[in-house]
């Protein structure tokens, strides 16, 4: 049998066995719209290992050729306009397999990555709604099993689908489905660097990327366009990770740009500056506002507040109402009227200040002329007192709520629970379910592992314990508990120093005690969490046949790095070799921080 030399490379000439070299890529395309993509893969794998990128896109227009052709011999018809639909017409539809097309389009993008093509890419990332690109790791062990070469910049190619796949939801626009799990997978750091290079798109002969609508100071138009909406997003995005300084740097990129701040984006840095206390920084924002909207006054009024200028804060408030008006029943919250989310701002404002009599008197306003309080209102209430320890008035606030015929709400009874705690009622659990059950509110599964999470989260011996109670009481009461609840309680008892060993004991064992008799395995996350805690506390025979049981699914490298390290320490080379057995079985390919542990794993392994 002869053996075929890298497709697109100068050797690739001629004929084998009657068949021409350069056909092989229609007959790989006529194959994959069979269902046999492993051609058209190998093709272009060798084109790639070559280095010749141009036969990886010729393939792919010959996979268009193939759709077209396919269509105009089995033409389909659209039931709304009665013509031909183009629905089939793409090189995407052809390959009816995702995992195969994910496998095709990845070995196109490398291609176009080579070439620094990002115009050609976005036009591919879009027809194909190109997510969630490989990660440098997996496209380098996909693009190696091509025979692609060491030379080969993987890490490049995994930047440039990264940048793609920002490219591709700019363009799809701020309502993208897709923009909390890009925004989820970054650091603010890494979001930043994406940000600056879809910046530098605009730039160069043929830019990709514009700023301002209809600009084209290329052969082509853009493709991406980056509109007010999408700049709100960006400085949201810095805002709510509590990274200020990139936010207000979105801001002045803008200004160098020659784009003026639309109010949206203003209010988004306004907010951000007065919930972490930096009055200046926010007055600056604020003089910055030329006609500043309800929202913008609501964060502003806050801001006053909190840097303890309430005097400001009240007159901000009362021009406000008289500047808006107030917001009738049914009426749309985004009409330009004062809402309730403004009167609880001066509310809270005026409680954190000490000015109880005029937070009431405004409740009171606010029942008399609207918009009516609702259940935000009398939590704001509730903490105050809870943490004032004024039971009377906790009391008749709680009567309020349940009298103004509102539903209380989680937080709403986690307060509850803490004043209960707070006046050391030993039947604080039982006393809040009998509070719900008055206020008409049957507990469920949501609603404990809620507050358990409230508990754990306040950290502390006795506050576990309390959650501990808590995962006993629902299951007592025949409400099961899931796999979040559960892992509230673990993630609290190992990574909360203030716990004492006997207690994380204690609630680690009861709660593996609960998931076992239940038939429950611990899923990923809770694994590395009950490894590493049999690690802290010497269990190293639980820690190795937690993780046998675990390995068959996929082992992240957190989980190998917290494993290797700790019997490292612990001297424990005999289950270390056992690890890096399995590592080497199964291909498992360390990186980075965990490819080092590795190596000075195996070296002193060597010297014993």
């Amino acid at each position: 049998m002869a053996v075929l030399p890298p497709f697109g490379s100068p050797e690739a000439t001629g004929t084998v066995e009657g068949v021409g070299l350069q056909d092989l890529g229609q007959m790989a395309a006529y194959l994959a719209h069979r269902g046999v993509v492993d051609t058209l893969l190998s093709c272009m794998g060798s084109a790639l290992a070559a280095g010749n990128t141009q036969a990886v896109e010729d393939l792919w227009k010959g996979v268009g050729r193939e759709a077209r052709s396919q269509e105009v011999s089995t033409p389909s018809t659209s039931t709304e306009t009665g013509r031909p639909s183009a629905a089939h017409s793409t090189p995407s539809s052809l390959i009816k397999n995702p995992l195969d097309r994910k496998q095709v389009v990845g070995l196109v993008m490398a291609a176009h990555a080579l070439q620094e093509n990002y115009r050609g890419a976005i036009i591919l990332g879009v027809e194909m709604n190109y997510f969630n690109p490989p990660t440098a790791e997996k496209l380098e062990q996909s693009l190696r099993d091509y025979g692609l070469p060491d030379s080969y910049p993987y890490k490049d190619s995994a930047d440039f689908l990264c940048l793609l796949e920002l490219a591709v939801l700019v363009k799809g626009g701020p309502g993208h489905p897709n923009w909390p799990r890009f925004e989820e997978r970054l650091s603010p750091d890494l979001f930043w660097r994406w940000y600056r290079r879809l910046l530098g798109g605009s730039l160069g002969e043929e830019p990709w990327c514009s700023y301002t609508r209809g600009s084209r100071s290329g052969p082509h138009p853009p493709l991406v366009f980056i509109d007010d909406a999408i700049w709100n997003l960006f400085v949201s995005y810095f805002a709510r990770n509590h990274r200020l300084d990139l936010a207000q740097r979105v801001l002045d990129d803008m200004t160098d740009l020659g784009l003026t701040h639309p109010t949206v984006v203003l209010n988004k840095l306004l907010d951000g500056h007065g919930k972490k206390g930096d009055l200046e920084k926010a007055k600056a924002i604020w003089a910055q506002i030329s006609n500043p909207d309800v929202f913008a006054y609501t964060s502003m009024i806050a801001a006053l507040f909190q840097g303890w200028q309430p005097e400001e804060a009240l007159r901000l408030f009362e021009e406000a109402s008289t500047k808006f008006g107030r917001k009738e029943d049914g009426e749309d919250a985004r009409g330009g009227r004062i809402t309730v989310v403004t009167y609880n701002a001066a509310i809270h404002g005026l409680l954190i200040n000490g000015r109880v009599v005029e937070a009431e008197a405004l409740c009171d306003r606010m029942q008399a002329e609207g918009p009516r309080p609702d259940t935000t209102t009398y939590n704001t209430f509730l903490r105050h007192f809870g943490r004032k320890g004024n039971s009377e008035a906790f009391s008749r606030v709680l009567r309020e709520l349940k009298a103004d015929g509102l539903k209380p709400d989680i937080y709403t009874f986690s307060t509850i629970l803490n004043r209960f705690i707070e006046l050391g009622r030993s039947d604080a659990v039982q006393r809040l379910l009998g509070i719900m059950e008055e206020m008409g509110v049957k507990p469920n599964t949501a609603t404990y592992t809620a507050i358990i999470d409230g508990r754990v989260r306040m950290k502390g011996n006795s506050n576990l314990l309390m959650g501990l109670e808590l995962l006993k009481t629902m299951e007592r009461e025949q409400i099961p508990a899931n796999e979040v609840t559960y892992t509230c309680l673990v993630t609290g008892a190992v990574r909360d120093r203030s716990i004492s060993p006997e207690v994380s004991r204690e609630v680690l064992d009861e709660v593996i005690a609960r998931m076992t008799a239940r038939g429950m395995e611990p899923n990923r996350v809770m694994s590395n969490f009950l490894i590493e805690a049999h690690l802290s506390r010497g269990g190293v025979d639980e820690a190795m046949a937690l993780w046998r049981s675990t390995r068959k699914r996929h082992v992240p490298d957190q989980t190998y790095f917290v494993l290797l390290s700790r019997l490292m320490t612990m001297r424990e080379e005999g289950y270390a070799q056992e690890v890096l057995d399995h590592m080497r079985a199964s291909g498992f390919q360390p990186r980075g921080a965990l490819s080092n542990l590795v190596r000075r794993l195996i070296r002193k392994i060597e010297l014993q």
